[in-house]
């Protein structure tokens, strides 16, 4: 355990969301810091959608003010998103309880998903060694939440997974996010103890879908973990009062009243 045991660290569930503490100080999470990324894709998603949108409702929109109309359409890309986090979340959720080998009731809109989970836990003789672990790393001051630990046929030493279920596949930020789970120090145990991180051999992207899913070996070393340190910076700077680096305008006045 060495120091470990001395850390209060916690995970705090705020409904929807959650965040982190250290020592009862809000420490930033793996995804809040790989979310610095500029996400071009995103921009280009947002607007189809939002176009998307549209055209399948224009009969509908075509009977409310235009100014609804405006703020309907604009917010199709927040609705979007919304939905598809939750559908991952469930996603989640249920691999979470397969992996433990629990008895499921699976929705009928994720079915696919969720098929397509098993067969890969089938296909590669999946034993996890950790679920849905908070992860802390102390020297550095964040946390997260890794998908899962295990050892599967095929891949020497420990694995560390990251499901996806989005339509647009795997990213290659999703290195940047291993990165940070693979170098914590240590994880939240069940018994609410706090456990070194294991050494990962090797970290890897699942990629669920209705039809199938692909599993995606993932580069995420040192140098992946050092670039998502470079992001922790950016979202510091972000979170910086304006006035510590904008002074006061400059006045005429204040030219001529200073002495020659």
């Amino acid at each position: 355990m060495g120091d470990f045991e001395r850390i209060d660290f916690q995970r705090v569930n705020h409904g929807r969301y959650h965040s982190y503490k250290l020592d009862g100080a809000k420490v930033p999470g793996v995804t809040t810091i790989v979310g610095m990324l500029p996400k071009d894709n995103l921009i280009r998603w947002a607007a189809g959608s939002a176009a998307a949108y549209a055209v399948d409702h224009w009969a509908d929109l075509s009977h409310i003010p235009v100014s609804e109309r405006i703020k309907d359409i604009a917010g199709a890309p927040s609705r979007d998103r919304d939905e598809a986090g939750q559908r991952g979340k469930e996603i989640h959720r249920i691999a979470e309880r397969l992996n433990r080998g629990e008895k499921v009731t699976v929705p009928d809109d994720i079915a696919g998903y969720v098929e397509a989970c098993v067969r890969f836990l089938d296909d590669f003789e999946v034993q996890p060694q950790l679920l849905e672990r908070p992860v802390l790393n102390v020297k550095w001051g964040y946390g997260g939440t890794l998908d899962a630990v295990v050892s599967m046929r095929g891949v020497q030493g420990l694995a560390l997974l990251d499901f996806k279920s989005s339509r647009s596949g795997i990213w290659p930020e999703t290195a940047l996010q291993l990165a940070g789970y693979r170098y914590a120090d240590c994880y939240a145990a069940e018994d609410g103890t706090n456990q070194p991180m294991p050494p990962i051999s090797s970290c890897w992207a699942v990629w669920l879908r209705a039809d199938g899913y692909n599993c995606y070996p993932v580069t995420a070393g040192l140098e992946e973990h050092r670039l998502f340190l470079y992001l922790k910076q950016v979202l510091a700077f972000t979170g910086r009062d304006r006035g510590e680096f904008i002074g006061e305008p400059l006045r005429v006045e204040d030219l001529e009243a200073a002495p020659a």
